[in-house]
C-alpha cells in the first residue's frame, strides 16, 4: 500500500490512491465535506465532479501521527464536554488529520480530507459533528425548533457498526453517550425517540424512508429525514459514489441539496421579514442567491441595502490620532442597545477593545484567538443583554446570528464592498431600526465615499465593484470611482 500524507482540501479533488469519506452539511450549518484516503485514480474524478475542489489547504508528513503536545481537542474548537470525554478515554492529543480538518469542518467549508487508513478520520468528522450538535441543543430548545441531526452513510453494515460504536464511546460524566446514535436498515428499524446521529447504508436509508414512516412517524419519510439532517457524511466515498451504490447515493445527495436550498430560502425570509409572495417578486439573481447562501448571500448579491430604509448611516473621517476618541464616541452613542464593533483582524480587534476599556466600557471580544468557551459566553451575553458591546473580526463573526443588533460600528473600514454589506446587514433586520457608524482613514476615503455615494443614490454596491483591489486600480488609473461597465474615453 502506498502511504500518503494527510491533507485538507476545500472544494477540491482528492489526491490519487485515496480511500474516501464524504461529509455534507449546509446552511444553517449544513456542511458539504469529503474525506479521502486511498481511492483509485478513476474515482477521484467522480468525487471532484461533486465537490469541485481546488488545492489542499495544508498537509503534514505521514510520519507525524499526533499533533504537537501543546494542542488539545478544546484548542481545536471541540465542545468542552466532548474534549473532556476524550480525555477520560485516554485520548489526550489529537491526530494530525484531526488538527488539519477541525477549522474547515467546524466553520462549514466544503472540505476534502485525505489520509490513509488508521489515521483517525472517523473521529476527525465525528468530533466536529458531535460538537456542533451539542452546541445546537440549547439553541434548539430556546427557539423551539426541530431537533437537528447527523447522518453517516457507509457502504456496509460492518462499517456502520464501527461508526456507531465510536460515537457511543464518547460518554459524559454519568457514563452515558453524549448523543444518541443508531444504525437503521431493513432488519433494524429506528428507535421510537429520534436519534441525534443516524448511521445507514444508502439502500438501508431509502428502505427506511419507504417503509418505516407509517409506524415511526413523518420524521422517517424521505422529506423528514433530509429536513432534519444538518450534517451528512459519505464514508468510503470512492465506493458510494460509483458502481452499485452510485444511483442511491446520488438520489440522497440531490434530496439533501434540495432540502438545503429550501431551508436557506426559509431562513432568509425569516431573517428579513419577507413573506413568500414578497420573496417571489424579487429578481431571479436575488432568489438564486437566497437558495445558495441565505440572507448573507442575498446581501452579497447587492440588493438588500434598498430594503434597509430604517438604517441610518453616519460617516466619520478619522486620522490615526483621532481614531480612538472617535471610536469611543461612536460606541457611546449607541449605548442603549446591542452594538457590534467590526475590525479587520485580531490585532485591530484587541486594540479596539483596549480603547473601549480605557473609556470605562466592558466590551466582549470575539475572534479566533479567544478560547472557544469564552467565545460562546460572549455570544450568549450579547444575545441576551440589551446593553452590550462586542468587538469582532469579519472572519470570526461571519455567519453568526445575533438578534436585535441596533448599532454596527466599523472601527476599521471594510476592505471591500462585500464585507461592507455583510457588516451592515447585521442591523436593521425584520423591520427594526438600525444604525451604522463607519470610521475611515484618509487612505480608505475613496472606497468609503464611493460606497456612500452608491447608497445615497440607491444603487447596487457589490454589483458595481466586488473587490477592493479592482476598485483601487480603477481609482489610481482614472482618479475617481468608475462603476463597473462604465466606459471612460480619454480624449
Amino acid at each position: 500500500m502506498q502511504l500518503v500524507s494527510p491533507g485538507v482540501y476545500c472544494r477540491g479533488p482528492p489526491a490519487p490512491r485515496f480511500q474516501c469519506s464524504v461529509s455534507s452539511s449546509v446552511v444553517v450549518r449544513r456542511l458539504f465535506r469529503v474525506f479521502c484516503s486511498e481511492a483509485p485514480q478513476q474515482y477521484a474524478a467522480a468525487i471532484a465532479q461533486i465537490t469541485k475542489a481546488p488545492q489542499p489547504l495544508s498537509t503534514t508528513a505521514h510520519s507525524e501521527f499526533f499533533a504537537r503536545e501543546a494542542v488539545s481537542f478544546e484548542d481545536l474548537g471541540y465542545a468542552p464536554k466532548l474534549a473532556s470525554s476524550l480525555l477520560q478515554a485516554g485520548i489526550r492529543r489529537p491526530a494530525q488529520v484531526q488538527v488539519l480538518s477541525a477549522d474547515a469542518l467546524l466553520s462549514g467549508k466544503t472540505t476534502v480530507l485525505a489520509a490513509e487508513t488508521g489515521s483517525g478520520k472517523t473521529l476527525a468528522y465525528l468530533g466536529p459533528i458531535i460538537s456542533s450538535l451539542l452546541r445546537s441543543q440549547s439553541t434548539t430548545e430556546r427557539r423551539a425548533e426541530a431537533k437537528p441531526g447527523a447522518l453517516v452513510l457507509c457502504p456496509n453494515v460492518a462499517l456502520c457498526d464501527q461508526v456507531v460504536a465510536m460515537a457511543n464511546s464518547m460518554v459524559g460524566a454519568d457514563g452515558q453517550p453524549l448523543l444518541s446514535t443508531t444504525r437503521i436498515s431493513s432488519s433494524h428499524p429506528p428507535p421510537r425517540q429520534l436519534p441525534d446521529i443516524t448511521v445507514a447504508t444508502p439502500a438501508g436509508l431509502i428502505y427506511a424512508s419507504d417503509n418505516y414512516s407509517l409506524h415511526y412517524g413523518p420524521s422517517w419519510t424521505r422529506e423528514g429525514i433530509v429536513a432534519r439532517m444538518h450534517h451528512v457524511v459519505f464514508d468510503e466515498a470512492d465506493l458510494l459514489l460509483t458502481g452499485g451504490f452510485e444511483r442511491d447515493a446520488k438520489r440522497l445527495l440531490q434530496a439533501l441539496q434540495d432540502a438545503d436550498r429550501a431551508r436557506l430560502v426559509a431562513s432568509a425570509c425569516r431573517d428579513l421579514g419577507l413573506g413568500e409572495p414578497q420573496f417571489r417578486q424579487l429578481p431571479y439573481h436575488i432568489r438564486r442567491a437566497a437558495a445558495e447562501g441565505g440572507a448573507a448571500a442575498m446581501q452579497a448579491a447587492g440588493a438588500l441595502h434598498r430594503g434597509q430604509s430604517l438604517v441610518q448611516h453616519q460617516w466619520v473621517p478619522v486620522t490615526s490620532a483621532s481614531w480612538a476618541a472617535a471610536l469611543q464616541a461612536a460606541v457611546r452613542a449607541g449605548a442603549s442597545g446591542r452594538t457590534l464593533v467590526f475590525t479587520s483582524d485580531v490585532a485591530a480587534a484587541e486594540e479596539a477593545a483596549e480603547v473601549l476599556r480605557d473609556a470605562g466600557l466592558s466590551p466582549l471580544v470575539y475572534h479566533r484567538r479567544v478560547p472557544q468557551a469564552e467565545r460562546e459566553q460572549a455570544l450568549a451575553a450579547i444575545s441576551t443583554r440589551d446593553h452590550s458591546v462586542m468587538v469582532c473580526t469579519d472572519a470570526a463573526a461571519r455567519g453568526l446570528d445575533i438578534a436585535l443588533v441596533s448599532h454596527v460600528v466599523q472601527a476599521t473600514f471594510a476592505s471591500s464592498a462585500v464585507d461592507f454589506l455583510h457588516r451592515v446587514g447585521r442591523t436593521g433586520r425584520a423591520g427594526n431600526a438600525g444604525r451604522v457608524t463607519s470610521l475611515y482613514l484618509p487612505e480608505q476615503a475613496p472606497l468609503a465615499e464611493a460606497i456612500r455615494g452608491r447608497l445615497e443614490d440607491d444603487e447596487d454596491i457589490e454589483g458595481t465593484f466586488s473587490r477592493n483591489r479592482s476598485f483601487r486600480n480603477k481609482y489610481k488609473r482614472y482618479g475617481r470611482f468608475v462603476p463597473r461597465g462604465e466606459v471612460v474615453l480619454n480624449l
